[in-house]
């Protein structure tokens, strides 16, 4: 589920994507407004229904990420670290059937 929060001592919000049991899958860019995170947030769902709209890193660190980006290359969110890219691939996976599932 989206949750839309105002980042701790700023004026800027970023929306968040929790599993059911509160684990943190995504966290969203820095938005001005709530209503600018709101939209993102829906913007990210339906970018979530393909496969080619994640990129897949890995950082200086060796865990694993990906960044979900929109039609113009600008990232939109970006997922916690994974230890394996089997795990990161599985939370790809889960988020992309979590909203096909919502939309059919």
């Amino acid at each position: 589920m989206f949750e839309v929060i105002q980042i701790d001592d700023t004026e800027y919000f970023q929306f968040i994507l929790k599993t059911n049991n509160g684990n943190v899958l995504l966290f969203s860019m820095e938005y001005m407004s709530e209503e600018d995170a709101f939209t993102a947030s829906r913007l990210c769902k339906q970018l979530s229904l393909s496969k080619t709209n994640f990129e897949r890193k890995t950082a200086s660190n060796g865990k694993f990420f990906f960044i979900i980006k929109d039609m113009f290359g600008k990232a939109i969110a970006d997922s916690s670290y994974f230890s394996s890219e089997v795990g990161m691939q599985n939370v790809i996976d889960s988020i992309i059937q979590m909203f096909q599932k919502k939309t059919a």
